[in-house]
């Protein structure tokens, strides 16, 4: 027979050592799968945020627009004015005459600059800032220029 068999008290620590082991890995994993979890929402809170901000925008916006539809701004006329706002084109940096083109749903409503024919839209500071950013074909700038420079600033 083998002289050196196994004592119960070592294969309890045996036992023991493995049940450490398997219990440090699970909590690596777990807090692995915590940061990965707060790091998504970190990604995505943002992201949700500036949709309910942009939906609220357009809402405002589409409402504003109904209004002005409904009353017409022009006296004894039975039609609106067309939509115009002054602001400084990100195109050409003149500050010009704006034309509302369109409002597509879920965008913002598109501008055309007067100057230079650009598309653009109202900068997400409205409420502070009469500027306009730009609109490419499938996305638009959120700010114009000049909040952009300011917000990259505040990153720094």
């Amino acid at each position: 027979g083998d002289s050196r068999s196994e004592s119960p008290f070592e294969s309890l620590h045996q036992h023991l050592r493995e049940s450490v082991e398997h219990v440090q890995k699970f909590t690596v994993s777990s807090v692995e799968n915590v940061q990965r979890s707060a790091d998504e929402a970190k990604e995505n809170i943002g992201q949700l945020t500036l949709n309910t901000v942009e939906h609220s925008q357009s809402f405002v916006e589409k409402l504003s627009a109904g209004v002005e539809d409904i009353i017409p701004t022009t006296p004894n006329s039975s039609a609106a004015a067309p939509r115009t706002f002054t602001s400084l084109c990100p195109w050409c940096g003149e500050d010009a005459a704006h034309l509302v083109e369109k409002n597509a749903w879920g965008r913002k409503p598109e501008r055309r600059c007067g100057g230079c024919n650009g598309f653009t839209c109202a900068c997400d500071r409205w409420k502070r800032c009469s500027n306009a950013a730009k609109v490419h074909e499938f996305w638009d700038h959120a700010l114009c220029d000049a909040c952009d420079q300011v917000q990259k600033s505040h990153a720094e």
